[in-house]
Parts: C-alpha cells; sequence; structure tokens
C-alpha cells in the first residue's frame, strides 16, 4: 500500500511570496534574514549566549534538554534558512506537478493551531484525496518530536 502523510504541513499557496500580503512579506523577510544571521554566527555561539535557538517553542520539558544540543547548531540554522529561501521555488514546483491520484490514501495530522488561516491549510490539504484520515491534536508544529509515536503509526498505516 502506499499513501501520504502530512504532519502540520501547509499547502503551496503559503509560500509563494509574490501571493504574500506586505505584513507577510516582511514576516517571512525577517525569518529569512534571523535563519542566515543565526547560520554564520552559529559558529562563534552567539545564538546560544542570546538564548535564539532555532524551533522548539512548544516542546515538552522533557525534550527541552535534547532541543539544547540541536536548536544551536549551525545546521539547524542552514537548514532552516535553506527551507525559506527556497520554499517559493518548491512552491511553484509543486503548482507545476500533475495533481495527485485522488484515490491516493492521505493522513493529515494536524497540531493545535486554531488561527483560521491555518485551519484553511489542513481543509485545503484534505480535498487532494477521496480517501483521508484526519488526526487532530494538541501538540505544537513539531508533533514528530512531541509525539512521534502518532506519526510512526500513520506511517505504518500506509506501508
Amino acid at each position: 500500500m502506499k499513501g501520504i502523510v502530512f504532519v502540520d504541513a501547509v499547502g503551496e499557496d503559503r509560500y509563494l511570496t509574490g501571493g504574500f500580503d506586505s505584513k507577510g512579506k516582511k514576516e517571512w523577510q525577517k525569518s529569512l534574514r534571523i535563519m542566515k544571521i543565526g547560520h554564520y554566527t552559529s559558529y562563534t555561539g552567539l545564538p546560544r549566549l542570546l538564548k535564539m535557538k532555532v524551533g522548539g517553542r512548544y516542546l515538552f520539558p522533557e525534550l527541552e534538554k535534547y532541543h539544547s544540543f540541536v536548536g544551536y547548531s549551525p545546521n539547524a540554522y542552514e537548514a532552516v534558512f535553506k527551507e525559506l529561501r527556497d520554499s517559493g521555488t518548491t512552491a511553484q514546483q509543486v503548482l507545476s506537478s500533475r495533481p495527485l491520484d485522488r484515490s491516493l490514501p492521505l493522513t493529515v495530522i494536524q497540531s493545535g493551531n486554531q488561527t483560521v488561516e491555518w485551519i484553511n491549510y489542513q481543509d485545503r490539504l484534505k480535498e487532494l484525496s477521496d480517501h483521508v484520515t484526519e488526526i487532530k491534536t494538541t501538540h505544537g508544529h513539531n508533533i514528530h518530536m512531541e509525539n512521534p509515536e502518532i506519526v510512526a503509526k500513520a506511517i505504518q498505516k500506509h506501508i
């Protein structure tokens, strides 16, 4: 069996920079700048000194101690910087690709983010297939770190 598991994912429209309003574009540019500076200065330890680690605002306390080792690393900053930098290109690639087979099973694992914007992203993903399993959680965006078991079970279902 095959399928797709989306873990608190969004569609390509979130990353089409031409579609950002002025506030969204400024936020995106600010994040890009911060991650680029973080990447270059992480070799010196500056982000650790300023307590500006990558991700993990909503981690469970037992995961926080591990996140301190990863969240300040140059690789963490580089990964997020490149993801932001290349997100528009990725979105264009998704737009120009052929549609998914509607018979393909999808699992959409959702965070507890209840903003209208985020709920709309999740709802649009669920429209990609006629066979959708929806899993709502109370977790933050890092579901894979907060509850890896739920993600692993969803993946195993599609194997």
